[in-house]
């Protein structure tokens, strides 16, 4: 599976390439909304959260930053895989293209906005009393674990929303939920002992608490919790990439209309 995906890779490189040019000359905003998305949404975060409930100061803004700018990745990524494979029906029905292709081009294209946002988080932080040390080390796997999750998750997701119409409201429903348990807006430390165990089973709570465990307290992230997320999206991609490969020919048969 691995060998056909990457025969691949040059086209998909080409499309993601040019879907970012085409976003930057469409929208005005481009990258920094990728960046002002999740800064707005720590904004009204710290309001509710910080102000009323006076958990104020750098601390928690870093947290919420890093919460939100991370969901904003995951999210973004499997929101605009869904209707990619119903966009290009025209091009479908005219080249033998593996369906594949198009969700993982909208992932790519997500990820390097976000690697773009969360350089400036970074940033931020650097400034707000967490400056670089060797702990930034893994991030680079950190953010190799999340891609595998989001690739995980988005393809068969994107095949159901492309044969089930009313998937995709189920799906951002799910989403919606996954946002507020996930972490995005408060620390694991305040999860009750007895629930952590169920916490942490959410892959996405523990990449979260992994990029704040590195930048913020300055530790290693929790091997245990790292690993489970990397071997959740590693066989989430697998199953999804058989899954292409196996229904690639009825797709086009199958697309809800």
């Amino acid at each position: 599976m691995l060998a056909r995906f990457l025969r691949y890779k040059d086209i998909v490189w080409f499309r993601a390439l040019a879907g970012l040019k085409s976003e930057t000359r469409q929208n005005y905003l481009g990258y920094l909304w990728f960046l002002l998305e999740p800064a707005l949404n720590s904004l009204t975060l710290y309001l509710i959260f910080g102000v009323l409930q006076k958990r104020q100061g750098l601390d928690y803004i870093t947290l919420l930053l890093i919460g939100t700018t991370t969901w904003q990745w995951f999210d973004s990524g499997i929101n605009s895989s869904l209707p990619s494979i119903k966009a290009k029906i025209g091009v479908l029905n005219c080249y033998n293209l593996p369906k594949y292709i198009f969700p993982v081009v909208q992932i790519i294209v997500t990820t390097i906005k976000f690697l773009f946002a969360f350089g400036i988080v970074l940033v931020f932080c650097s400034f707000a009393h967490h400056p670089p040390t060797w702990t930034w080390a893994w991030l680079p796997l950190i953010f190799a674990a999340q891609l595998l999750v989001v690739v995980g998750l988005a393809l068969p997701l994107t095949l159901l929303a492309t044969r089930v119409n009313d998937a995709t409201l189920v799906i951002a429903a799910v989403l919606r939920i996954l946002f507020f348990i996930s972490g995005v807006f408060f620390a694991a430390q305040s999860i009750p002992e007895n629930l952590r165990l169920a916490f942490y089973a959410n892959p996405i709570a523990s990449l979260m608490e992994s990029y704040r465990l590195v930048i913020i307290y300055d530790a290693p992230p929790n091997l245990l919790h790292l690993g489970w997320a990397a071997v959740f999206g590693a066989c989430a991609c697998m199953i999804g990439l058989w899954l292409c490969i196996r229904i690639d020919k009825s797709i086009l048969k199958s697309i809800a209309v």
